[in-house]
């Protein structure tokens, strides 16, 4: 009785509620992280283009092109050299004026201007 008396009168002195604060806390902590991490690689994931355009610009800036290319050639320059490689992806279709980003199955990204 006098636990449950003291338990109704001053909750913040039993062991119990600072166990569960503690749980609470760090429970907070790690999950707040976690989210964090989370929102941190998917702001990279859509930016991506944008971030490896500012880390490797001689990639993204290719010389003028007088005439735009079609796509096949783009896609036979960005494999030149590499005929083990396939082709991840491609980026920039829909923008008229810039470049196409061919994606390969390698570390180096190609960027050619093709319409």
């Amino acid at each position: 009785m006098k636990w449950l008396h003291r338990l109704w009168h001053t909750p913040r002195r039993t062991w119990l509620r600072r166990a569960m604060f503690q749980v609470h806390l760090w429970t907070g902590v790690g999950i707040g992280l976690y989210a964090a991490i989370i929102g941190l690689t998917g702001s990279a994931l859509v930016f991506r283009t944008e971030i490896e355009s500012a880390l490797a610009p001689q990639i993204f800036r290719p010389g003028p092109v007088t005439t735009p290319l079609p796509l096949d050639t783009v896609l036979e320059h960005a494999l030149q050299g590499h005929e083990k490689q396939s082709v991840m992806g491609i980026d920039g279709l829909d923008d008229m004026d810039g470049p196409a980003i061919v994606y390969l199955k390698t570390s180096f990204t190609y960027a050619w201007r093709c319409r």
